[in-house]
């Protein structure tokens, strides 16, 4: 991955709003309602912020029955962050979206 697409891609893991969806998918894949209920954002707000993790294979959406489910490859989102050339900068970021978290 190109290091301007690294960039995007981690400004938007560790926009305010999308660390806390990622932190709301810790313990396991969740409704994109019941995500909006805890975050206050719309459903559809919520999918239209998501579209470069969801591409990134960093979340992942899935359905069952009506309910769209999301959820995090924690994995795939360590690969990201922990990136030797942005390694720094993903600290930084990880402190900061463990402020989010606790």
């Amino acid at each position: 991955m190109e290091p301007s697409a690294r960039r995007q891609l981690l400004d938007c893991i560790f926009d305010t709003d999308n660390a806390r969806i990622i932190g709301l998918l810790e313990d396991g894949p969740k409704e994109t309602s019941d995500i909006s209920d805890k975050c206050g954002i719309a459903p559809g707000e919520i999918m239209r912020r998501i579209v470069p993790l969801v591409s990134a294979g960093i979340l992942v959406k899935s359905a069952d029955g009506d309910a769209v489910l999301i959820s995090v490859d924690m994995q795939r989102l360590a690969d990201i962050v922990e990136s030797d050339d942005m390694f720094d900068g993903a600290i930084d970021g990880l402190v900061k979206l463990d402020g989010y978290l606790n």
